[in-house]
């Protein structure tokens, strides 16, 4: 697989797990006086502020992994890989558990009151937004190894592009300098 099919699947599957981050991961209600009251709903950025930042982490690696010389790149994956697999063993054990603890502060101000001294009866209903991300980030980190050890026969690649390019940019150059009479023919040797 060439360095941009490798490029373009890795872009898609950040940007999806992106877009599933930035969907409704969590509804959440309370039951007060016999009837369930909606708080609200909130996506999986705000349930876990550290996965919308390793994964905008992740797409700035892939921007440099596509820009990048060989050392560069091999760098630059292996940050994607090991912040979608920390990502991954950060958020997912606390998106299974329903651990909504860095929603506090918006629950108190739903609520009006303080969340760890009187929200008792809380009903917490995931989406599947929550596999789909965590999907999205366990493939992300198993291409992006295997894209580091596809990234060794790209810098061949580029090599052998870059060289034809050269090449052929001297063999343009060569042909419109060419001496047409003798005195640029001795001038041209001169130098």
């Amino acid at each position: 697989m060439n360095r941009s099919k490798s490029l373009a699947i890795a872009l898609a599957l950040q940007l999806l797990a992106l877009v599933s981050l930035s969907q409704t991961w969590f509804d959440i209600s309370m039951i007060a006086d016999g009837s369930a009251v909606e708080l609200g709903a909130f996506d999986g950025a705000s349930a876990y502020p550290a996965a919308a930042s390793l994964s905008l982490l992740n797409l700035a690696a892939l921007s440099i992994v596509a820009i990048s010389t060989s050392r560069t790149r091999r760098i630059a994956l292996a940050i994607l890989a090991i912040s979608s697999l920390g990502a991954l063993l950060a958020v997912l054990p606390m998106a299974l558990n329903k651990d909504i603890s860095a929603l506090d502060g918006q629950l108190d101000r739903l609520t009006g009151i303080a969340n760890t001294h009187g929200l008792q009866s809380i009903d917490i209903a995931s989406s599947i937004f929550v596999v789909l991300w965590a999907l999205c980030t366990l493939v992300s980190f198993a291409f992006s190894i295997w894209m580091m050890r596809l990234s060794e026969n790209w810098s061949n690649q580029d090599r052998a592009a870059t060289s034809q390019q050269q090449s052929s940019t001297s063999a343009a150059k060569s042909a419109s300098k060419r001496p047409k009479d003798p005195i640029e023919l001795w001038d041209d040797q001169r130098h």
